[in-house]
C-alpha cells in the first residue's frame, strides 16, 4: 500500500497462492513513508481484504506487522490481534459450522439417521474442537 498498490488486487494476481499474509492497515494510501495504524483505522479496506481472502478459501497465518513505535506498541498489536480474532475467526467459524451442517445433512440423506440430536451433538463437538484449535494456535 505504500508504493500505491492496491492490497486487494495483489491478492487476487496470487489467487490461490498465498500460505500467510503480513498485515497490516495504514494511515495514508500510496505514501512510502506512512506508518501502520490498528487494523480498522486507517486507510485500507481491510473487510475488503479479508474478504478476498476469504474468497480464496485462505486458512494460513497473518502475521500482526506493526512497525510503528518499535519501543512501545504493544497496545496497538493487541488491537490489531483482537481486530483479527473478531472479523477473521467468527467467519472462519460460520463457515466451518456451514460446512458441518452441509455433510450432517448429506449424512440423514445417505444412512437415513433419524436422530438428528445426535448429529447435532456432533456439530457441537466439531464447533468446540474448532474454537478450541483456532484459539490455541
Amino acid at each position: 500500500s505504500r508504493s500505491g498498490i492496491d492490497p486487494i488486487w495483489g491478492y487476487k494476481v496470487l489467487d490461490g497462492k498465498i500460505f500467510a499474509t503480513h498485515f497490516k492497515d495504514q494511515a495514508e494510501f500510496g505514501n512510502i513513508k506512512n506508518q501502520c495504524v490498528p487494523y480498522g483505522t486507517g486507510e485500507l479496506d481491510m473487510k475488503g481484504m479479508l474478504a478476498e481472502l476469504d474468497r480464496q478459501g485462505f486458512d494460513g497465518y497473518y502475521i500482526i506487522e506493526y512497525e510503528a513505535k518499535w519501543d512501545n506498541n504493544l497496545s496497538e498489536v493487541v488491537k490489531c490481534a483482537d481486530y483479527l480474532k473478531k472479523n477473521v475467526f467468527l467467519r472462519q467459524l460460520r463457515a466451518t459450522l456451514r460446512n458441518f451442517e452441509s455433510a450432517s445433512h448429506i449424512a440423514l440423506r445417505q444412512f437415513r439417521v433419524s436422530n438428528r440430536a445426535a448429529i447435532k451433538a456432533c456439530l457441537r463437538f466439531s464447533a468446540a474442537r474448532r474454537i478450541q484449535t483456532c484459539a490455541g494456535a
